[in-house]
């Protein structure tokens, strides 16, 4: 199918979404029924990047569909509307995005993975403290949650430790950039890379006047 554009605002139906639709349809019981043994393992905590990859390599065009039913619903309307999808056939789709809509940030995750060469892509951090009387010092626990919301890293140490990780993050960044200072690095790109070195630069002042504070303490009290 030719693509088509929409009238006014809004994106153009891709290629193949009909012929993509008419298949999903004609298929939707074994797909129910493969997405059902998928998100029961997902619920039971099981990798299922592995199955949506399998359903990416062998009915790209149903995944694409099923990534736009999960990801982008409204534009799934637009297009029912424009193409003038009604009845049993939009009706299944929305009935498979309201079943399985848990399983957005999987697909995202494996998008990722695949479009970009991207994994674990951190999403969240956690974190909690508390003070060890027993050692005099504050102890963290982190825990960093990748897009499909599993850690990807759960530590619980001491702070200044903790803080020595910051660093050693801070020192690949800045090795990482000296090796590509010859490289087309687009502009976006850096200009977050500034921002964020301004806000480490803010925050760890903030934290030396802190820690500064505290020494003055624990001196009082060595007295």
């Amino acid at each position: 199918m030719a693509k088509e554009e929409k009238e006014g605002k809004g994106e153009e139906v891709p290629e193949g979404f009909v012929e993509a639709v008419n298949e999903f349809y004609d298929l939707s019981d074994i797909i129910f029924k493969c997405f059902d043994d998928i998100y029961s393992d997902y619920l039971r905590g099981k990798d299922i990047q592995e199955d949506l990859k399998g359903l990416l390599n062998n009915k790209s065009h149903i995944f694409y569909l099923i990534r736009d039913i999960l990801l982008a619903e409204e534009g799934i309307k637009e297009w029912f509307d424009k193409v003038k999808i009604e009845g049993n056939k939009r009706d299944k789709i929305f009935e498979f995005a309201r079943r399985y809509s848990d399983l957005k940030d999987e697909m995202v995750s494996l998008i990722l993975r695949e479009y970009f060469g991207w994994f674990n892509c951190w999403i969240d951090l956690l974190s909690d403290c508390e003070f060890d009387e027993h050692q005099n010092t504050v102890v963290m626990e982190i825990k960093l949650l990748s897009v499909s919301n599993k850690k990807i890293l759960h530590m619980k140490y001491s702070i200044d430790n903790i803080y020595e990780l910051v660093r050693e993050i801070q020192l690949r960044i800045k090795g990482c950039l000296s090796e590509n200072r010859d490289k087309s690095i687009k502009k976006e790109v850096i200009t977050d890379v500034k921002k964020t070195a301004n806000r480490i630069i803010n925050d760890a002042n903030e934290v030396l006047n802190m820690a500064k504070e505290l020494e003055k303490k624990a001196d009082g009290e060595g007295r």
